[in-house]
C-alpha cells in the first residue's frame, strides 16, 4: 500500500519541474582516465594485506568490499572500516583529475546534478579551490547522503553515494570525514531502508508534514535528492546501473508502481547510452523499460577508437 499521501498529493497538483542530470563514473574515464571501481577494489585488497581475496567475475562489488572488511586484520572492525574508506579518499584524490567534460556539464542548463561519484571533480572544474564547507552538530548525514548538497556557481551537486568529506567536524572510528562513502552491502541496504522508511513506511504519519514542507519549499537545501525521481525530468548518463544499485532500482520500481496504481507520475526518466552498448546492455534495457524509463540511443562514430568521448560530445551537443 502506498502511504506517502504528501508525495501523491503534490504530484497530482504539480507539473514536473526542470531537468535533472544523474551522472555516473563514465565522465571520469574520458580523456585518458581509466580508474574504475574494480581498480579501486584491487587497491583495497592490496591495502588490506589479504592475498587470498580475488575480484572474481561474479562477485557483486559491495559484497566484495564486505569480504575485504571482514577478513582484514586490525585493531577493530570500525577501525578497519575507517581505514578502508580513508584509503578510498586518498586513492581518488591522487588518481582522478578533472577533464573538459566536467566543465561542460557544469556550464550546461542543468542546475541540479545527482552523481554517484565521491569526488569533487565537478565542483573543481568551476572552482579549483573548492573545499567542503564544515558544519557542526549531530546528524545522520555523517553516514547517509539524502540531504547533503554542494552549491557551486548556482549548480547544486548531490553526491548520492557519499563524498570524500561529509562536511562535519568530528574524529574517531565512528565519526570521520570519509564515512559517507558508500561501498559495502550493509551501507547500501541501510541506505535503502532509510529511503523506504521515509517515503513509504510512515506508520504514524510522522513524515507527512516533513515531506509536504520540503516539497513545497523553494530551497534546494530543504529537500532530499530522491524526490527528483518523482518531481523532475531526469536524464541519466555514464551510469551502469548494476544490480548493486538497489536503492536506485527500488526508486524506479516504486515510481512505476505509483503510476500504475495512482496514475500520478508526470515526469520522464531518460537513460542515455551509446549505440554499441544496445546488445551488451539488453537485459538492463528490458528492466528499465518495464519501469517506464525511456532509452535514448546515441550513435557514435569511430573517432580513432574514442567511441565513448564521441557519445558524450553528441549528448552535450544535442541535449544540453
Amino acid at each position: 500500500m502506498l502511504k506517502s499521501k504528501a508525495l501523491l498529493n503534490f504530484l497530482r497538483m504539480h507539473e514536473p519541474a526542470d531537468r535533472v542530470l544523474l551522472l555516473g563514473n563514465g565522465i571520469n574515464r574520458l580523456r585518458g582516465g581509466n580508474y574504475s571501481w574494480r581498480t579501486l577494489l584491487k587497491e583495497l585488497i592490496s591495502f588490506s594485506g589479504i592475498d587470498e581475496i580475488t575480484l572474481g567475475s561474479n562477485k557483486p562489488l559491495p559484497l566484495l568490499f564486505e569480504e575485504i572488511l571482514h577478513q582484514m586484520p586490525g585493531e577493530s572492525f570500525d577501525f578497519n572500516l575507517k581505514n578502508l574508506k580513508t584509503k578510498v579518499k586518498t586513492e581518488i584524490d591522487s588518481q582522478l583529475k578533472t577533464n573538459e567534460y566536467h566543465g561542460k556539464i557544469m556550464r550546461s542548463s542543468y542546475n541540479e546534478i545527482l552523481t554517484t561519484n565521491y569526488d569533487y571533480l565537478l565542483e573543481k572544474s568551476i572552482n579549483s579551490k573548492f573545499v567542503k564547507h564544515k558544519k557542526s552538530g549531530k546528524t545522520s548525514q555523517y553516514l547517509y547522503s539524502d540531504k547533503r548538497v554542494n552549491l557551486v556557481n548556482g549548480k547544486y551537486i548531490w553526491h548520492i553515494h557519499g563524498e570524500l568529506d561529509n562536511g562535519y567536524n568530528s574524529s574517531g572510528n565512528v565519526r570521520y570525514p570519509a564515512q559517507s562513502i558508500m561501498l559495502g552491502y550493509d551501507h547500501y541496504t541501510s541506505y535503502l531502508n532509510k529511503i523506504y522508511q521515509f517515503l513509504v513506511n510512515d506508520e504514524k504519519g510522522n513524515n507527512e508534514k516533513t515531506i509536504t514542507n520540503e516539497l513545497q519549499s523553494d530551497k534546494t537545501f530543504d529537500k532530499r535528492w530522491y524526490y527528483y525521481f518523482f518531481t523532475h525530468h531526469i536524464d541519466i548518463i555514464g551510469l551502469d546501473l548494476s544490480v548493486s544499485e538497489i536503492h536506485l532500482w527500488w526508486l524506479l520500481n516504486y515510481r512505476s508502481k505509483m503510476q500504475k496504481r495512482k496514475g500520478v507520475i508526470k515526469n520522464t526518466i531518460n537513460y542515455f547510452l551509446p549505440s554499441y552498448e544496445l546488445l551488451l546492455k539488453k537485459d538492463d534495457i528490458d528492466l528499465l523499460q518495464s519501469f517506464g524509463v525511456t532509452i535514448k540511443e546515441i550513435h557514435t562514430d569511430f573517432r580513432k577508437g574514442k567511441f565513448y568521448e564521441g557519445f558524450y560530445d553528441k549528448f552535450i551537443e544535442r541535449y544540453i
